[in-house]
């Protein structure tokens, strides 16, 4: 399950710019879809549908509804994601994510068992072309 969830999160940044980018926007101090919108250009539409999904993950909260200039009142969000890393290190792939309120979530992967299959017993007989 954790394999899957960060495997997950971590393909689901890094191929949309955008969600890494409310993501960073909204690391410090909370934004409204309609501020994030604007500073990037993008429909508002396409950001809450970036929003919900990131929410959905559990990487963005509403922390707040404030009023806007019409007197409606509007969600206002802050990242729960405070630390992912990616490292790989001799044939050992880790990937670390914090998520605020959470227990640090971890993934270690030895791929030494893909790169060097003579040497692992269950690969016996493997010949790499």
């Amino acid at each position: 399950m954790v394999r899957l969830m960060l495997t997950g999160l971590v393909v689901g940044l890094f191929n949309d710019p955008t969600r890494l980018k409310i993501l960073s926007v909204t690391s410090k101090e909370p934004k409204s879809a309609r501020d994030i919108a604007n500073m990037f250009h993008i429909p508002l539409g396409r950001c809450y549908r970036k929003i919900k999904k990131l929410e959905e993950d559990g990487l963005l909260a509403v922390v707040d509804r404030e009023p806007t200039e019409d007197g409606k009142k509007q969600n206002v969000y802050l990242s729960q994601l405070k630390m992912v890393s990616i490292t790989y290190e001799i044939g050992r792939l880790t990937i670390k994510a914090v998520i605020n309120g959470q227990a640090p979530l971890e993934f270690i992967e030895e791929l030494d068992q893909y790169l060097y299959p003579e040497e692992n017993p269950a690969y016996e007989g493997y010949v790499l072309n």
